[in-house]
């Protein structure tokens, strides 16, 4: 009976101690909570700025009836690395262009608006185009500490006459479907390195002459670098996807390829960034002659 009041007042401390422990890791839990809730939502907002800078071909060319374009973007995390970009340059040259970032998430985003933003300042200067991509390599490279680097295909489309000058740094050759021709921008003679890699490299134009109601097809790693196991999904599968699929509508045609593309992942979690980017010159009257 005697330690009764002991035994009482042992236990009470022992319960106060287990609710002051309680109450820490609820706080602890809560302050954790609250932190994941504004990483969140800063990513959220990053991502919204991202998908922000990407402009609606369509819109873009609503005025111009000599090409028509359509392009989407799937980002593997929150933000990515990929961007692509069109715009005219003025009443007779189309611009446009893709890139992917080395690496993922925040640190390939904040790359990739600055390559994208660089990208378009340098295109607007219209110098020759090897010359340009060259003042871009040395100016993304000047302020590089993580030592990133973007593979890129930038091209500037005649609409006069379906001239096409680009240049590939380190990027996949786009895929041309002529009529129910499957072809590829040869980039073998002109291509170099991904931007930054090597640093003020001499790059140089390719130029080649599209024929009207040609479609053009560029694409990021994610496509041609999606997994299903150990198997990758590869050019030849998006040339095949390219081939069989309906063309008349673009924005439509882009979906379809990317469900192609995710079909085969066979709902595996994307690896990497997917983008792609349709564009057609319809022809220097703006007829269609392919699109059937």
């Amino acid at each position: 009976l005697l330690l009764i009041p002991v035994f009482i007042s042992l236990l009470s401390g022992t319960l106060i101690r287990a609710d002051e422990k309680r109450r820490r890791a609820q706080a602890q839990l809560q302050e954790s909570r609250e932190a994941a809730a504004r990483v969140d939502g800063e990513l959220d907002a990053a991502r919204r700025i991202q998908m922000g800078m990407l402009p609606d071909p369509a819109a873009v060319l609503a005025a111009e009836p000599r090409a028509e374009a359509a392009a989407l973007l799937e980002s593997a995390r929150a933000v990515g690395g990929d961007y692509y970009d069109v715009f005219l340059l003025d009443a007779e040259h189309l611009y446009f262009a893709i890139g992917d970032v080395s690496g993922k998430g925040v640190p390939a985003s904040l790359f990739m608006a600055i390559s994208k933003t660089l990208t378009g300042i340098v295109a607007r200067r219209q110098l020759p185009l090897g010359e340009a991509v060259q003042l871009l390599e040395r100016e993304l490279s000047r302020e590089n500490p993580s030592y990133l680097f973007v593979t890129t295909f930038i091209a500037i489309l005649d609409l006069r006459d379906g001239t096409l000058q680009y240049v590939c740094a380190g990027h996949d050759a786009p895929c041309l479907r002529r009529g129910s021709e499957l072809l590829r921008i040869d980039t073998e003679t002109i291509a170099g390195p991904p931007l930054c890699a090597l640093g003020d490299y001499p790059y140089e134009a390719g130029e080649t002459c599209l024929q009207a109601g040609d479609l053009l097809c560029l694409f990021t790693d994610g496509v041609s670098e999606a997994r299903r196991g150990d198997a990758l999904y590869g050019r030849a599968r998006l040339e095949e996807a390219l081939a069989e699929i309906e063309i008349s509508h673009l924005p439509a045609a882009v979906n379809r390829l990317r469900d192609h593309v995710r079909a085969f992942e066979a709902g595996e979690a994307p690896a990497d960034d997917l983008t792609l980017l349709l564009l057609r010159w319809t022809g220097k009257n703006g007829q269609n002659v392919s699109a059937e």
